[in-house]
C-alpha cells in the first residue's frame, strides 16, 4: 500500500457553490410566485413551503458562499463531514465506522457511511439535525452521506481515499 499522506482536506468549489445558491434563491422565487399570484389553496400551500424550504437553504447556502469552507477532511485518525446542512462537522472516528460506499438518491450521489454504532452518533448531534437524520434513515438511507456537489472532487477518488484510511486503521487495529 502506497504511504498516506497526514491530512487531505476537500475545500468546496465558489463556481460550484454559487450555481446552487442560486438554484435555492430561484426556488424561494418560485414559491413566492406561487403565493402572490395563485388563488388555489393548494398553490398557496406549496408556495409557502417551497418558500420556507428554499428560504432557509438559500441563508445556508449564502452563508457557506461568503465563508468559504473545507467541505471534508480525511486523515489517520478519521474524517470531518461539514459537505451538507445534516453533517455532524466533528470528527468521524475510523474506529466507529463499518463500511464505506457510494450511493445514489434519486439519480445524486453520495458516499454512504455505516457506522457500528448508528444510535451513539445519533445521540451527539443537536436536535434538527438528529430529527432529520432520523427522516432518512427511515427512508432507508445512511446517518452519513457525504455530498461532494459544491466541490471539484470525484466521489470514487474520495472514495479511495477515505477507504486506504479506514484500512490502514483496520490493519493497525488487527
Amino acid at each position: 500500500m502506497t504511504e498516506l499522506k497526514d491530512t487531505v482536506v476537500i475545500k468546496q468549489s465558489f463556481l460550484k457553490q454559487l450555481f446552487i445558491t442560486v438554484l435555492a434563491a430561484l426556488m424561494m422565487c418560485a414559491g413566492i410566485f406561487l403565493v402572490i399570484t395563485r388563488s388555489d389553496f393548494i398553490a398557496f400551500i406549496i408556495g409557502i413551503i417551497c418558500t420556507f424550504i428554499f428560504g432557509i437553504f438559500f441563508i445556508f447556502f449564502i452563508i457557506r458562499l461568503l465563508f468559504s469552507k473545507t467541505i471534508l477532511t480525511i486523515d489517520s485518525t478519521g474524517f470531518i463531514d461539514c459537505s451538507s446542512f445534516m453533517a455532524k462537522g466533528k470528527i468521524v472516528y475510523w474506529s466507529e465506522v463499518n463500511d464505506i460506499y457510494i450511493s445514489s438518491i434519486s439519480g445524486k450521489k453520495f458516499i454512504s457511511v455505516i457506522l457500528k454504532e448508528p444510535y451513539d452518533y445519533l445521540e451527539k448531534l443537536p436536535y434538527i439535525k438528529r430529527l432529520m437524520t432520523k427522516a432518512n434513515v427511515k427512508l432507508s438511507f445512511d446517518y452519513i452521506l457525504i455530498t461532494l456537489q459544491a466541490t471539484n472532487a470525484k466521489y470514487d477518488d474520495v472514495l479511495d481515499i477515505m477507504n486506504k484510511f479506514f484500512l490502514s486503521h483496520k490493519n493497525e487495529q488487527a
